[in-house]
This record gives structure tokens, C-alpha cells and sequence, in this order.
């Protein structure tokens, strides 16, 4: 009789045991269990922003190639893989997913379907921004009170989205940062409240490293949201003048990437910062934009702006990246390959495979 009660209580040890590893696992995983991809810091090579958005060529200011892209049509697996090798040949070395996991969206089918299932070795983080999704209490555009407990839960529940739907499910193209999933929250500043607390939480929850896209602090509550973040990088270089200056916006950006490490510095706090490279920006096709088209006068401007990135690529930044949208077609940006034309006598664009070649000169992986 005490041999079976013996049995009996070692078999419910080791189901408890089980059950409760279980929910650890899901919930708040040690950063090594699972074990996902490699690491940013170990990765060569430029990061390519790609999204997974049907190509209107009435609202896109540059004409990607057909092997890229179809008119009115989601990219294919065939264009997919040609993107990949594309992006292989010219030297980048990881992919910065745009992924809205809201239920009406198609990005996650498509890149279910196209994306994750290709037979690549190539590693990807997510980009996330609360603005553009739905379930919070606040309509999408519109700034989000982070203190708020119906968006604190909505928040976290779509951390757990990402982890069940894609970081378990695609583990060692993972990229990580000190053994964590990476997610690039887009566009912060449309978050009001406590937002730092909020991803405090989600990292004791999940095995997730938060980037940020501010380099400003003005109060407190800023302060605390650049602790909570792990690294910075903006998602574009800005024309704040609205001027369309070229030359001008490149040289605000890597002074802003100096006073802010300046910045860090100074309050002895260690956070990466990541440089954005840019080209161009053009929204002017859609509807209701109002910014003024920035193009560099030449070729020699975008070098320009590639050498001052690599100049103090590791001492201001963290000699990794830059961060590069290659294939968002409406911002007039995207570095992907384009139809070959001509150059405007006033401007430079960059046909054909030109920006890419820039890119592969000064940050390729090879």
C-alpha cells in the first residue's frame, strides 16, 4: 500500500511538474528555452524592411519590376524568392518584418504563404505599430492611452499572437537580441501613458526584446520608455522643414543620432542605436498627403549620406545595420529594383538597381 501511495505521488509530482513547465513555457520563457535565431549583433549586412502589401501603381511613386511585384496583385512565392535573392546578392543580412496581426488584415495569410514558407535561411524580426491596428480603445490614427486596461490587455494579447503565430512556429529565423525575439515597435510617440511599464510586463511574460522609433526625451514618462526599450532607430529620415532638402534632412538625422547617444552617455545607460538609411521620400500620389517630394540633387548626395553613417558606424551607432525600407512602394524610398529609366535633369532617383548598388557598396554583408 505505501509503494502504490509512493507511486501514486511521484506520478502527480511529475504531471504538476509538467503542467506548470508548460505554462511557464508559453508564458514567460527563460530567454534560451526556446531557442531561437541569431543574434542582431552577430548579423552582417544591411536590414531590409519588407512588407507584404498589394502593389497599386496608382499610388506608388517608384515602378518595381514585374519579377517583384504584379499590378493590383499580393507578391507571389516566385516573386518572394526572387526578392530574397535580391536582397542576398546586395548584401543584407536580415529582414524587418511589417506584420498587423489584426483579424481583418491580410498580412499574416500572405505571409504565411509567401514568406515564412520559403526555403531560406534568412533571419527576421517584427515591425509593430499599435497605431495601424485594431482592438484598441481608441480608432486606428489616433493616439492610444497606454494606461488604459483594456489597451494594456489588448497589447499584451497581441504579444502573445506574435509569439504563438510566428516565433514558435518559425524558431531558428528568429532574430533575436540577447536570446529574445525582436519586435520594432513602429511609431511610439502615438502612445500616451504608462506605455513603459506596459512593455516591462510583456517582457516578463515573453521572451521578447523591445526596439523603439524615438530618440526624444522631454519628460519623465520618456524617460522611462527609453529604459524599457533595449535600442532606437527611426523609421525614416525626416524633412521636419517640409523644404524637400535632401542634404539638410541627412545631416539633422545623424546629428540627432549623436546628441542622443550623447544623451545616453551622459544618464550611463546602454541602449543600441541603429542608423536609417533613406533615398528619397514621395508620398504625393496618396490621398490627402501634403509633404513636399525630397530627393537628393545627385548620386553623390546618397553617398554622401552612406558615408556619414559609416563614418561613425561604431562609435554613434552600434555597427549594425542600417535600417532600409526596401520595398514600401508609396513613400518613394523603397530600394528595391525598379523599371530603368531615365534620371530627371533636376533630381536623382535612382533606377534600375542603382540604390541597391549603393547599399551593397558601403553596408553589403559580403
Amino acid at each position: 500500500m505505501v509503494k502504490k501511495t509512493l507511486i501514486r505521488f511521484a506520478f502527480w509530482i511529475v504531471a504538476i511538474s509538467f503542467f506548470l513547465g508548460l505554462v511557464v513555457g508559453l508564458k514567460g520563457q527563460s530567454p534560451a528555452d526556446p531557442k531561437f535565431g541569431p543574434d542582431i549583433t552577430t548579423i552582417k549586412g544591411w536590414w531590409a524592411n519588407v512588407y507584404p502589401w498589394v502593389y497599386n501603381p496608382s499610388e506608388a511613386t517608384i515602378q518595381p519590376v514585374p519579377e517583384l511585384f504584379s499590378p493590383s496583385a499580393d507578391q507571389n512565392f516566385n516573386q518572394v524568392r526572387y526578392q530574397n535573392q535580391q536582397l542576398d546578392e546586395y548584401g543584407s543580412g536580415l529582414d524587418i518584418v511589417n506584420l498587423n496581426p489584426n483579424p481583418g488584415s491580410n498580412d499574416y495569410n500572405q505571409l504565411l504563404s509567401v514568406y515564412f514558407t520559403q526555403n531560406t535561411k534568412r533571419p527576421f524580426f517584427i515591425l509593430y505599430g499599435i497605431d495601424g491596428d485594431s482592438g484598441y480603445k481608441e480608432p486606428v490614427g489616433q493616439l492610444h492611452d497606454m494606461s488604459d486596461p483594456l489597451n494594456r490587455q489588448v497589447f499584451l494579447s497581441k504579444m502573445n499572437w506574435f509569439m504563438q503565430n510566428v516565433f514558435l512556429k518559425f524558431p531558428s529565423r528568429v532574430a533575436t537580441y540577447k536570446g529574445r525575439a525582436l519586435i520594432y515597435l513602429w511609431n511610439t510617440d502615438e502612445a500616451t501613458g504608462d506605455y513603459a511599464s506596459l512593455i516591462e510586463e510583456a517582457k516578463k511574460l515573453y521572451p521578447i526584446s523591445f526596439f523603439g522609433s524615438t530618440m526624444s526625451v522631454h519628460n519623465e514618462q520618456d524617460m522611462a520608455r527609453i529604459k524599457a526599450f533595449d535600442g532606437t532607430f527611426f523609421y525614416m529620415v525626416g524633412d521636419f522643414q517640409n523644404q524637400g532638402n535632401y542634404l539638410r534632412a541627412i545631416t539633422a538625422h545623424r546629428n540627432a543620432s549623436f546628441a542622443f547617444r550623447q544623451f545616453l552617455r551622459r544618464n550611463n545607460m546602454e541602449r543600441l542605436i541603429i542608423p536609417t538609411f533613406q533615398v528619397a521620400y514621395d508620398d504625393h500620389k496618396l490621398q490627402g498627403r501634403s509633404a513636399v517630394p525630397m530627393y537628393p540633387r545627385n548620386k553623390s548626395e546618397v553617398e554622401l549620406h552612406a558615408q556619414l553613417i559609416k563614418d561613425v558606424m561604431d562609435s554613434v551607432y552600434d555597427g549594425m545595420g542600417p535600417f532600409v525600407v526596401y520595398n514600401e512602394l508609396y513613400e518613394g524610398g523603397a530600394v528595391c529594383e525598379t523599371v530603368s529609366r531615365p534620371e530627371p535633369s533636376d533630381h536623382w532617383v535612382g533606377y534600375g538597381l542603382s540604390r541597391l548598388e549603393i547599399l551593397k557598396k558601403f553596408f553589403g554583408k559580403n
